[in-house]
This record gives C-alpha cells, sequence and structure tokens, in this order.
C-alpha cells in the first residue's frame, strides 16, 4: 500500500501545482517562444507561414477542379486521420522532427489518401511526389527553409483535399457566422 501511494504522489502533487497556479502557467505557456530538442534547431512560433491564418475565400474554388468522383468519402476514419497526420507532419517537420519522424507522417498520410481513392487527386499527386522527394533526402538536408516549404506544400494538400470534400457535401458552409446565425436562431425555437 505504501508502495502505491509513493508512485501515485508526484503526480497528484504536480496535478495541485498545476490547479494552485493554473492562471501564472497559462501566462507563462502563452509567451514561449521556440522549444528545442537537443542540438535541433526549431521554428519559432508564428513565425512560420503557415502559423497565420489565411483567408481563402473565392480563391480557394479554384485549387482543384471539384471532380473525386471515385472518393471513398464513407471512410471518415482515413478522412479524418489524412487531415490529422498532415497536420502532424506539417508540426513535426517546423518544429525539429528527424527525418524519419517525417517520412512517418508523409507515409501515414499517403495510406489514408488511398484508402478515401483520392491519390489521383492533385493533392494525391502532390502528397506523392512530396513523400518521393523526402525519401530521397539526407537529414542533413532538412534545414528550416526546407521544412517550411514542406509545411507550405502539406497545407496545400489540405486545402485541396477540403475544397474536394467541401464539393461533396452539397449543405457545406464555410463561413462560421453563417453557422452561428442557424445555431442561436435553432436555440431559440428551444422549449425549455
Amino acid at each position: 500500500m505504501v508502495e502505491l501511494a509513493n508512485k501515485i504522489a508526484w503526480p497528484l502533487v504536480a496535478l495541485f501545482i498545476c490547479i494552485v497556479f493554473r492562471r501564472p502557467l497559462t501566462s507563462l505557456i502563452a509567451r514561449i517562444e521556440f522549444l528545442s530538442f537537443g542540438e535541433h534547431k526549431v521554428v519559432k512560433f508564428g513565425e512560420a507561414s503557415t502559423d497565420t491564418p489565411r483567408d481563402l475565400g473565392d480563391e480557394r474554388i479554384s485549387i482543384v477542379a471539384p471532380d473525386a468522383s471515385g472518393a471513398q468519402w464513407t471512410n471518415s476514419g482515413n478522412l479524418f486521420w489524412l487531415g490529422h497526420d498532415l497536420m502532424w507532419t506539417m508540426q513535426v517537420s517546423l518544429r525539429g522532427a528527424s527525418l524519419v519522424t517525417i517520412l512517418r507522417g508523409l507515409r501515414q498520410a499517403q495510406y489514408h489518401m488511398e484508402h478515401i481513392n483520392l491519390h489521383q487527386s492533385p493533392g494525391g499527386i502532390r502528397l506523392r511526389n512530396l513523400l518521393e522527394g523526402a525519401g530521397h533526402t539526407d537529414e542533413s538536408d532538412w534545414n528550416a527553409q526546407k521544412r517550411e516549404k514542406l509545411a507550405e506544400q502539406l497545407n496545400i494538400v489540405l486545402d485541396e483535399v477540403g475544397k474536394l470534400a467541401e464539393f461533396n457535401q452539397p449543405d457545406f458552409q464555410q463561413d462560421i457566422k453563417s453557422w452561428s446565425t442557424a445555431a442561436a436562431r435553432l436555440n431559440s425555437r428551444s422549449v425549455v
């Protein structure tokens, strides 16, 4: 029993400290400018082009032709994990991950792209080219500029797949204001 108490004591103390000092800790976390892991240099937070929100508006329509007739949109798990793996790969790349880790993310994304049958779409072709290109590089090739370029290209893949998904959903609305207005109308009709 004493051994069990010793094992859970530190997590409980850490949780207590986090709860008591949550406001100062939140303030400190918000001020983090960069992270480094060993000798890996990383991009500072907010400096990568993908850290800046973009308003693509109508120009997104021209990113891809809305033809994804063979896409397996019912493979929702693969669609979710495709987006996750693309974002994860962008982040680990920008934060100084090893080439092995970057390749793992690209392979995982490619796997999911194939399982939703979008591997021949513009985004699928772009992803395959990124994977093949990265596979022919060395660890030493991955400087900050190369990492930034990969993140930008993966962001384009996300936009291309996203546009196809938008066209697949007839009632899709990109504008969150429209959604929140509709949600407010629904809430006003609720019976208490």
